[in-house]
């Protein structure tokens, strides 16, 4: 079987399918209500509600990377990545270290300043050379784990 780089097209929809699921979950569960409610700041966010999904946006893109680094880093491949045959590889069959899987993941820090440079480069880096930036970085890749 040839191994072949992940599509910008799989990579997507996994990405989709991941952030789904993760909102279906603090969704559901209520965790990032609770944590806004139980913050200092809850007074000043019932004031300015924008305010409001700013917090709770940070806190999507935080489980998000956490989802995201220990799913690759435990089983090498997401939900996401699962159901559209993708998986993270270093080396021939290896799973990424901790820290491989934390920098390949680095973009969906709730740092919103940063977030459009890091993705910009990591789309421009993907066009030009068929893997992320970050995947260069770490040494790692996306694969697909047979055509369709």
């Amino acid at each position: 079987m040839k191994e072949q780089n992940g599509s910008l097209w799989r990579r997507l929809a996994a990405f989709f399918l991941d952030a789904l699921l993760v909102l279906i979950i603090v969704g559901s569960t209520g965790i990032g209500a609770m944590m806004v409610l139980h913050s200092p700041s809850h007074f000043s966010l019932q004031a300015q509600p924008s305010f409001a999904a700013i917090v709770g946006l940070h806190f999507v893109f935080i489980y998000l990377l956490v989802y995201h680094v220990f799913c690759e880093y435990i089983v090498g491949q997401t939900l996401g990545m699962l159901l559209v045959s993708l998986e993270v590889r270093v080396g021939k069959k290896e799973q990424p270290t901790f820290v491989q899987a934390l920098v390949r993941n680095i973009y969906l820090l709730p740092i919103f300043s940063i977030v459009p440079i890091i993705w910009f480069a990591d789309l421009i880096y993907y066009l030009f050379n068929g893997k992320r930036l970050l995947e260069h970085l770490t040494q790692s890749r996306t694969v697909e784990l047979w055509n369709r």
